[in-house]
């Protein structure tokens, strides 16, 4: 209930008037101070636990003068707050806000002049309590408070006198809150993003006493964030297929944190980190719908497609919701055989050029070719029997390049592929048809019963192969103007963007804030692609720097020149026209690399400190991308015998990555293929008993021991891992070698003969 303290001073005041409560006569003359307070008068003023200082050395004199002997009446030496500030040093002139009863020289609104059970002297026993003698109970039928909220500490916000700033504060919003968390905001200074809601202050999402939700928040999650985030709200209230995350248990909070992050868009951790967290196993919809879980993301051996070599999903994936199966920004048709439409493959054709499989004749746009026979454009083109992209090439990851499969679901069969890769070309044998070669350089005139060569390794990297390319281009930019390429003043940046406006604004802004501290240091060419190139180019042209020249290359002649078959692409060339690299993947990680290269393009760097960089930057599983091409690079190396190679370089990949079993695999293979079995042994006992899969440390055990040449030793192993792995192809094969050493031919030719079928299942 509230109490003005007018009504209170008034009281105190007619009390100060009182002589002696329960005496039988009141004095008629002088009292000295000390005998004011006794049992039979003013009992009650020196009651409390802590005194007034005039009261405690009984000088009630200090306050109280004596107007008439005779009657025992008694006034006041000052008026309202002068009595007090008399004493009490106390000005709040130069505060702009100053508390009511302060203003109003209403002291005794909240202290007693005689007494208190506080040294402030207050009239109640906690500040919470006083201030709740005039203010709501903000306290009250709320499940969290603020800790000071909740120790009745007020005046760890609020000055009880005046302040510089409304509701009696010393300082607003955000600057309040760090008074006391202040690692808080050291840890904010560390982080890449903030929230662009902590520009409006805390109270923006926090209730500064308390809430019905976890840390005093307006609203629950995700409530609270799509009260900003309308284009998300929605999205998920338009959705078809939804995704649960996004509204169950922590929903925006199991993928972002709230105040600032290290990773675009305020994610916890890298987007594929953040998605393996729950998509590591399967997950059960309901008694019929699982969803597969996709462990070979995380499998450093395997290729993985586009942006998610740079950890991020949401190339394909609608986090928060989608009108399409499985989350898809794009229609994506899956079905094995069916009609050929590009509206089938929106998703695919957002990043690929569309005459991939359009076009009879390839040229140069694809490696899949019998000459200059497009073989995609066969594969597509069989009316009703055209076959699904998903046929051949997986939507995550595979052991093979370009994503192709090692087998396809065709109905209750997973039909083996059996592709093989040559350096002008291929062959598969899957259970539709017999072996069948394709050759770029020589043609074949007909299928074949076997490939026309025998597999070679693969290429390391294209520039090995082929040294570096020479770019020179000159064309006309939507403006009218000649582009001329190279720049001999400066490097050069081609940019390939296809027709989807909106993704593409955000690599252009990307780009163009990565090199805003220097914007003159290279030249960049937006160049648009694709059919609808034209108008795309047109959209883009409001949202990119005037000083980029901007091309349309609605026929795809400059791409099918550079043999630039997807996008975002990007080429950096030095001021020759030499080409430096060729970078791709999500805005994000794209400028992450391009800002390396271009300082090698200009000479600020040399290859050694691009590695560096290159190795520093943060994109998503960059050390296990390094890992990933150095351990297919040993495994090529020991598939050609050049096992003394490969040590040197898994010796080097295992001080940046020590606990990747695959590496730690491999090296133990190399170690064994280099006759140093004693050493393999030695590794192998330093892996954890449970890294590897049944079987596969018998194996590399007898492997260890061949090397040794300890046969029976490696006998008793290789049996043990068949044993234990019935279906391993590789057991079969050390045991064949084995029972060849002894001129064991029959048995030798049974496990030959078992090791091909089981790797062909």
């Amino acid at each position: 209930m509230k109490q003005p303290a007018a009504a209170i001073l008034i009281v105190w005041s007619l009390l100060s008037l009182e002589v002696c409560v329960g005496a039988t006569t009141r004095p008629s003359g002088v009292i000295e101070p000390k005998d004011c307070v006794s049992s039979q008068c003013h009992a009650n003023i020196k009651a409390s636990k802590l005194l007034h200082g005039p009261v405690a050395a009984d000088a009630c004199d200090a306050c109280h003068q004596l107007v008439d002997p005779a009657t025992h009446k008694f006034g006041l030496w000052r008026e309202q707050a002068e009595l007090c500030t008399y004493c009490h040093e106390f000005d709040v002139a130069d505060m702009p806000v100053v508390h009511k009863p302060v203003r109003g020289g209403q002291c005794l609104g909240c202290h007693d002049p005689h007494g208190s059970a506080r040294r402030s002297m207050t009239r109640e026993d906690s500040m919470q309590a006083l201030c709740y003698r005039c203010h709501e109970r903000i306290a009250e039928d709320r499940k969290f408070l603020h800790r000071p909220v909740s120790l009745g500490q007020c005046d760890s916000c609020h000055p009880p006198h005046a302040a510089r700033f409304p509701k009696l504060l010393d300082a607003v919003s955000t600057d309040l809150c760090l008074a006391c968390h202040s690692d808080f905001e050291t840890d904010l200074s560390r982080v890449r993003f903030g929230h662009k809601a902590l520009e409006q202050g805390c109270e923006k999402c926090h209730d500064p006493h308390g809430s019905d939700f976890p840390a005093q928040t307006l609203q629950p999650s995700p409530q609270l964030c799509q009260q900003c985030h309308e284009k998300v709200r929605n999205q998920i209230e338009r959705a078809t297929v939804k995704h649960s995350v996004v509204s169950k248990d922590r929903a925006c909070l199991t993928c972002h944190t709230p105040h600032g992050a290290d990773v675009p868009r305020l994610m916890v951790d890298q987007p594929i980190v953040v998605c393996m967290n729950c998509h590591k196993q399967d997950i059960r919809i309901d008694r019929k719908t699982v969803i597969p879980a996709v462990r070979e993301l995380t499998d450093p051996g395997m290729h993985r497609h586009g942006a998610i070599k740079d950890g991020q999903c949401s190339g394909c994936h609608a986090a928060h919701g989608s009108d399409q199966p499985a989350l898809l920004t794009r229609v994506y048709r899956t079905t094995f055989y069916q009609p050929f439409s590009v509206a089938n493959y929106e998703l695919c054709f957002a990043c690929h050029d569309q005459r991939l499989v359009q076009q009879e004749n390839a040229g140069t746009i694809t490696g899949f070719r019998n000459g200059d026979r497009n073989l995609h454009w066969v594969h597509v083109k069989e009316g009703q029997r055209g076959r699904a992209c998903a046929v051949c090439h997986t939507t995550h990851a595979s052991p093979n390049e370009r994503n192709i499969r090692q087998t396809t679901p065709l109905k209750i069969w997973n039909m083996p592929l059996r592709f093989r890769k040559t350096e002008t070309g291929g062959s598969c044998a899957p259970g539709c048809h017999g072996p069948w070669g394709y050759d770029r350089v020589n043609p074949l005139p007909s299928p074949t019963s076997r490939p026309a060569t025998q597999p070679a390794p693969r290429a390391i990297a294209r520039a090995a192969a082929e040294g570096p390319a020479i770019v020179s281009l000159k064309a006309t930019s939507l403006d009218g103007s000649t582009v001329q390429v190279p720049d001999s003043s400066g490097p050069t940046v081609l940019l390939f963007v296809g027709s989807d406006v909106a993704e593409h604004r955000r690599l252009v802004a990307a780009v163009e804030r990565a090199l805003t501290d220097e914007p003159h240091r290279a030249q960049v060419v937006l160049i648009v692609c694709g059919p609808d190139a034209q108008a795309a180019a047109n959209q883009l042209a409001q949202a990119t720097p005037r000083h980029w020249p901007i091309i349309a290359d609605s026929a795809a002649k400059i791409c099918g020149e550079l043999q630039i078959h997807g996008w975002p692409m990007g080429l950096v060339l030095q001021s020759d026209g030499t080409e430096i690299a060729r970078i791709g993947g999500a805005p994000e990680s794209f400028v992450l690399k391009l800002r390396p290269y271009l300082d090698l393009a200009s000479g600020r760097i040399d290859a050694t400190a691009l590695a560096k960089q290159l190795a520093s930057t943060r994109t998503v599983g960059s050390t296990r991308s390094r890992a990933s091409r150095e351990l297919r690079l040993a495994e090529q190396l020991l598939d050609a015998g050049r096992a003394a190679e490969a040590l040197p370089l898994l010796t080097e990949s295992l001080k940046s990555d020590p606990d990747s079993v695959p590496l730690r695999v491999m090296l133990i293979r190399a170690l064994a293929r280099a006759g140093r079995g004693a050493d393999a042994i030695a590794q192998l006992s330093r892996l954890p008993a449970d890294a590897l899969p049944p079987g596969q440390a018998e194996l590399l055990r007898a492997e260890a021991y061949i090397a040794m040449d300890r046969w029976a030793d490696a006998k008793a192993a290789a049996t043990r891992a068949s044993e234990l792995a019935p279906d391993s192809p590789q057991a079969h094969l050390l045991l064949g070698r084995i029972y060849e050493n002894e001129r064991d031919w029959q048995n030798a030719a049974i496990h030959y003969r078992a090791a091909a079928i089981k790797a062909n299942r």
